[in-house]
């Protein structure tokens, strides 16, 4: 359950503080309120900016569709699931800031949250 993956979330971001680390990048699909909160509370970090990488429904749907073999019995039900969770992760209290991924490659979007990370630097 979640009680556990953020447990381990928590021990390897634990690990990298020892280390020296101090900035993270967490990736996390959370589908409730509470989800996300257990991520962030597991990451326990002075300073969090929680993105939410956002597309329309079917657009979403597609690219599970095109990502997951035929062959997976669970692919009609998951491409169901991430159509639905596409409306309702952007809307979770706790996101604080939702982009856009369509017509955007992987440099533009990580350029947004850079801009949003300096913007909201202390």
């Amino acid at each position: 359950g979640v009680a556990q993956w953020t447990a381990q979330l928590a021990a390897v971001i634990a690990l990298q503080r020892q280390a020296g680390r101090r900035t993270h990048l967490v990736a996390a699909t959370t589908e409730t309120e509470a989800e996300l909160r257990a991520v962030v509370e597991a990451v326990a970090a002075d300073r969090v900016l929680v993105v939410c990488l956002s597309a329309p429904p079917e657009l979403v749907a597609r690219r599970v569709a095109e990502r997951e073999p035929d062959s997976w019995p669970g692919k009609p039900g998951l491409i169901e699931h991430a159509r639905a969770l596409a409306s309702v992760i952007p809307g979770l209290p706790g996101v604080d800031l939702v982009i856009s991924t369509v017509d955007r490659d992987a440099r533009e979007v990580a350029a947004k949250i850079k801009d949003a990370l300096a913007a909201s630097a202390p």
